[in-house]
């Protein structure tokens, strides 16, 4: 779909550069202007030094993805272009399917709508892709299946969608293999989809319904949505790594986009509104790493972070339990209790260490079974960017990592 085709989404509309012509004349001049630093990029940093490079041990190839990527990143923020969405209850042509086949999960049973899936009437079937393209007739011993989600994104639902999506497709495969003792389940999510998996083993956890996973691959997740969500909007801590990422986390949009995820309008129109965005911003299904959700767990939290703990005006707070959509569980005595074996990758080098250093430092302490793999001078989910644009050396340990990762499950 071209730009010029594009109607903003409700959460985009007040973007004066997602209109058009507005929209299209913006994307043309970032697009050009981005094309045109090239070479000039290129130029620059063959003169200079290695130390003087965003890290020295970057090629001219690094740096160029790194800030073409945040340049082009800024269309989202202000004219609110989105990359290759689809309509999620709407089938692939099947010609249009090179490695994978995809296949319907049927709504969720009524008897798994429980916990923070209670009382939800939009529930739908939700599409999956399966990688191999065509199936074995029987599963056998060291056969593998992918299944990718293809769950709903903030344009089409806000929280908790993508979650009965994923548990939609989880309870799905599920039952398939039910009757094969031997299969195991990972979940794998980078970025936000790290967000979405946390979630689902935590519901899968805290429900008890279905089989937990036997492994978790998370890959640079975010989880501390709260983040962009102060209190107070003069409070906001820029995440670290600026100058180092190609991850954008310019604080008004950022905020703005984060509201409508979780359901609400660009502003919060009265106290107790407020104060419900605040209490589902740290909920433990969405921000399981904020500084608040991890100090009542009895985790520590950084010096800086300690204001963030406690909500402004707390003693007068408007809500009471019966209001809060997301009750944290009360059934386990750790943050990450009976939370399975799990293999974290995460670059030095991107915006996300702090609140994924934070993940880190709780799973060790609740004794979840825990590889974590600190890619050097790697930025935010370095396994999806195209061969060729990042250190080779690097992208293969993170592989090989992975790969004796997984030899631990046994059949």
């Amino acid at each position: 779909m071209s730009v010029h085709e594009c109607r903003p989404y409700p959460h985009h509309a007040h973007l004066p550069f997602a209109h058009q012509p507005l929209k299209e004349l913006y994307v043309f001049q970032r697009l050009s202007t981005t094309l045109a630093l090239v070479p000039w990029w290129a130029l620059y940093y063959s003169v200079l030094p290695r130390s003087s490079r965003p890290r020295a041990s970057w090629s001219l190839r690094q740096i160029i993805n790194v800030k073409f990527t945040r340049r082009i990143y800024k269309v989202t923020e202000v004219a609110g272009v989105t990359w290759e969405t689809r309509d999620p209850q709407s089938e692939p042509p099947a010609k249009s399917l090179k490695e994978t086949r995809f296949e319907w999960a049927k709504p969720l049973p009524e008897h798994l709508r429980t916990g923070i899936l209670a009382g939800i009437v939009d529930f739908t079937r939700v599409g999956c892709y399966i990688w191999p393209k065509k199936p074995s007739p029987e599963p056998v011993r060291d056969s593998k299946e992918i299944y990718s989600v293809e769950y709903r994104l903030l344009q089409h639902a806000s929280f908790p969608a993508a979650l009965q999506d994923a548990a939609t497709v989880y309870a799905h495969v599920a039952q398939r293999y039910q009757d094969h003792e031997r299969f195991k389940i990972v979940l794998i999510g980078d970025s936000s989809g790290g967000n979405l998996v946390l979630a689902l083993t935590r519901w899968l956890r805290d429900e008890g319904t279905l089989r937990m996973p036997d492994g978790l691959l998370l890959l640079s997740p975010s989880c501390d949505i709260s983040h962009a969500l102060p209190e107070n909007p003069s409070s906001y801590i820029p995440r670290p790594n600026a100058q180092t990422d190609y991850l954008t986390d310019t604080p008004e949009p950022r905020a703005l986009l984060q509201r409508a995820f979780l359901g609400f309008t660009r502003t919060c129109t009265d106290k107790s509104e407020h104060e419900r965005l605040m209490q589902i911003a740290h909920s433990e299904y969405v921000s399981p790493c904020s500084p608040r959700v991890v100090q009542e767990w009895s985790h520590s939290v950084s010096p800086h972070d300690v204001d963030l703990c406690t909500p402004e005006d707390a003693s007068a707070s408007t809500l009471n339990g019966e209001d809060l959509p997301y009750h944290p569980s009360h059934k386990f005595g750790k943050l990450f209790e009976n939370f399975p074996r799990t293999l974290l990758m995460v670059g030095d080098a991107e915006r996300l260490v702090k609140e994924v250093k934070c993940l880190e430092e709780a799973m060790l302490r609740d004794d979840v079974d825990l590889r974590a793999h600190w890619m050097e001078d790697a930025v935010h989910d370095v396994l999806i960017i195209a061969n060729g644009w990042w250190d080779k050396k690097v992208v293969t340990e993170a592989w090989k990592v992975i790969g004796k990762w997984t030899i631990g499950f046994k059949c």
